[in-house]
């Protein structure tokens, strides 16, 4: 469930008074190298997406065909989206020290207060449709990739893992425009 503005400000807000947001300008060159992390990710996912589905393959690098990585596609797939938010955050000179922080910095600084910025980012903001829609998809990735990362209880399939990937893509590619 989303909070309304008014939280989010406040979140924010206390974020930044708690150090888990920091505003530092020598952050700004980082961000390419966040995108490009992003990307990387977001192409491993993509591997791990066609070997799991794919026999021929796996006989010959010498894994069962039985061998699935869906919880790897998942956790790739989140990771690729954090290091986007974090190179977006970074553009704007913004450190954040935890996943959730990052979120709410993303939404707000982007998705609310996004008339503090330039004109230009504002325009590619405007372009990529770039919205609290998908700020929703870093965050039910980030749910996803804990569930799978940190229990064995819960056994995530093909369309867990297709839908993360999907929304994963769709979320670097905005990011990618907007900076």
């Amino acid at each position: 469930m989303m909070i309304s503005k008014r939280e989010l400000k406040e979140e924010y807000e206390k974020l930044i008074k708690e150090y888990s947001l920091r505003i530092d300008s020598n952050e700004t060159k980082f961000a390419d190298s966040y995108l490009e992390k992003a990307l990387h990710n977001l192409e491993l996912a993509g591997v791990l997406e066609l070997l799991s589905k794919n026999d021929e393959i796996k006989k010959n690098i010498g894994i069962s065909t039985k061998s699935e990585y869906h919880d790897w596609i998942i956790i790739t797939s989140y990771y690729a989206m954090y290091l986007a938010a974090t190179s977006a955050l970074a553009k704007l000179g913004i450190k954040s020290s935890t996943h959730r922080s990052s979120i709410i910095a993303l939404e707000y600084r982007y998705c609310i207060e996004k008339n503090l910025l330039n004109r230009k980012y504002i325009d590619m903001i405007e372009n990529a449709s770039f919205g609290r829609d998908d700020i929703q998809k870093i965050d039910q990735a980030l749910k996803g990739r804990v569930s799978v990362q940190y229990t064995v209880s819960q056994k995530y399939g093909i369309n867990e893992a297709k839908r993360i990937l999907k929304d994963a893509r769709e979320f670097v590619n905005k990011i990618s425009e907007i900076i």
